[in-house]
C-alpha cells in the first residue's frame, strides 16, 4: 500500500519507469465531485488539515474497515493504515490521528508554520 502511495506521490513514475500516466494521476487526485468531506476524484479522496493555521491538503483511498493511502504531496508524505476495525469511528479516529500526531509532528520538524 506504502508503495502505490509512493507511486502516486511520484506522478506515477516508479524509479525510472512511468508506471501510470501523470496525466491520469493529476487527473485521478483532483476533484471530480464537490461532495462530502473536500471532494472525490477518480477512487481518491480530498481532504484538507489545517495544521498551525496553514491547510495541509491530501487525497487518499479509503478502503474497509480501517485501510487507508493518504497521500500528502506538500509535505512528500504518504501515510498507511492497515488497521481492522469495523465500528463506524474509525475513520474519524483515523484522521484525528493523523492531524494531531503525523502532521503536527511532521510539520514542527519541517518548520512548517
Amino acid at each position: 500500500m506504502a508503495k502505490f502511495g509512493q507511486l502516486y506521490l511520484n506522478s506515477g513514475q516508479w524509479k525510472i519507469r512511468q508506471i501510470i500516466p501523470e496525466e491520469w494521476v493529476n487527473d485521478s487526485t483532483r476533484i471530480q465531485i464537490k461532495k462530502l468531506v473536500d471532494g472525490y476524484g477518480y477512487q481518491w479522496w480530498m481532504r484538507s488539515f489545517k495544521v498551525h493555521g496553514r491547510p495541509i491538503d491530501s487525497y487518499y483511498a479509503l478502503g474497509r474497515a480501517g485501510q487507508f493511502i493518504m497521500v500528502f504531496p506538500a509535505l512528500d508524505l504518504i501515510v498507511v493504515s492497515t488497521a481492522q476495525n469495523h465500528d463506524y469511528g474509525w475513520a474519524v479516529r483515523f484522521y484525528n490521528l493523523v492531524h494531531k500526531y503525523i502532521l503536527q509532528s511532521v510539520c514542527l520538524f519541517q518548520k512548517i508554520k
